[in-house]
């Protein structure tokens, strides 16, 4: 505020710049197996001001409008950067966002990042005709990447053809992702 000699009156006000938020991990469409717990880390910045809190939410692609609070970080000191651990996420996909919220009130919601909570991977087998397959290792599920052998035996006055993939190598290795499933041929 200013007076002059003419006792003229000058004020100058400056308008309070909004934060700026971003979630820098998980990164978009990154997968887990869960239920698990995911880290969720914001970067944060306010040109004028602190950033005082961010807030992380969660929700289910099939809901999108209905948020929810996973929790929040008080964070005053710069470089505002924001960690919070989500604990028990369970299976689903999901849209993840963060609020910053600044010293005089001003919010900025982040762009939206997709992550996906997966059940842990099985194995799936199929046999057409008469025959078993064993697994090796032989578990209710399995680590992504872990390798799998696969044993078809086939029945008395059958053989052994091909699996439906037209893999024909028996016993086979193969390698586990988020989809296994297998048939063994079995013919006469």
């Amino acid at each position: 505020l200013l007076v002059n000699g003419n006792k003229n009156v000058t004020a100058t006000f400056t308008a309070n710049v909004a934060p700026t938020v971003s979630i820098t991990s998980p990164t978009n469409n990154a997968q887990f197996i869960g239920p698990t717990n995911i880290t969720i880390v914001a970067a944060t910045d306010d040109t004028d001001g602190a950033v005082g809190r961010v807030e992380f939410y969660s929700a289910l692609n099939s809901q999108p409008s209905t948020l929810n609070l996973i929790g929040s970080v008080t964070n005053t000191q710069p470089p505002f950067n924001s960690q919070l651990i989500w604990t028990n996420a369970v299976v689903g996909n999901y849209v993840l966002t963060a609020k910053a919220i600044d010293n005089e009130n001003a919010t900025t919601i982040s762009s939206e990042v997709q992550v996906g909570v997966y059940p842990p991977p099985t194995i799936v087998i199929t046999v057409l005709g008469k025959g078993a397959v064993a697994k090796s290792p032989d578990k209710a599920t399995y680590e992504l990447g872990e390798a799998v052998v696969l044993t078809a035996t086939p029945g008395r006055y059958y053989r052994f053809s091909q699996w439906s993939d037209g893999v024909l190598d028996n016993p086979r290795t193969v390698t586990v992702g988020w989809t296994n499933s297998f048939t063994a041929n079995f013919t006469p």
